[in-house]
């Protein structure tokens, strides 16, 4: 990553965590040390826009493919249903379908005070929901960017301001962190 070029938004690391993923291996901040790597926030059920944030990873993927090892992180935001077995399932419809590469792609889950807790860290909003249409929770579609050092990065808005986070539902948005890392 050009630091000239990305905003950094946090000199906080992300901090530390350990959740399970999708082939029930712990997953931590080790995991993604000295490592670029991309994160959102999903749920397996979800009827909005999870899907799409999913195959826009995918596509995010296939865009990077022969530039340095980027790694990828989605949380579940509903823990008490997308259990190692489920994400699993799910990971391997996105690699059939999408072209997904899961080796470096990890789906985790654990403990929902801890999921919700990391969320904050990574200027996500979550939360449970009564809306039926929203499958039972809410979230941000964004698509975050850590650097090597644990910071969350961005380019900048059309007036100069950081903007934080990408979004995840968006292709145009997806180009943009694909620059943004190379």
């Amino acid at each position: 990553i050009d630091t000239q070029k990305l905003a950094i938004i946090s000199e906080n690391k992300i901090p530390k965590f350990s959740f399970i993923n999708q082939d029930s291996n712990i997953i931590n901040n080790n995991t993604y040390q000295d490592k670029i790597y991309v994160v959102d926030f999903i749920f397996t059920t979800c009827p909005t826009i999870c899907p799409k944030m999913s195959n826009n990873m995918s596509y995010l993927q296939k865009k990077l493919s022969n530039k340095e090892k980027i790694l990828y992180l989605s949380h579940t935001i509903n823990p008490d249903y997308d259990t190692p077995e489920v994400l699993k399932k799910y990971a391997e419809k996105l690699e059939r379908n999408e072209g997904a590469d899961i080796s470096i792609w990890n789906f985790v889950t654990g403990k929902k005070d801890d999921i919700y807790e990391i969320a904050k860290s990574y200027l996500y909003a979550v939360s449970e929901s009564q809306e039926k249409e929203t499958g039972g929770f809410i979230h941000s579609g964004f698509f975050v960017l850590v650097d090597k050092k644990g910071r969350i990065r961005s380019s900048y808005d059309t007036h100069g301001n950081p903007i934080g986070v990408y979004d995840g539902t968006s292709i145009e948005s997806a180009n943009t962190l694909a620059n943004d890392i190379e």
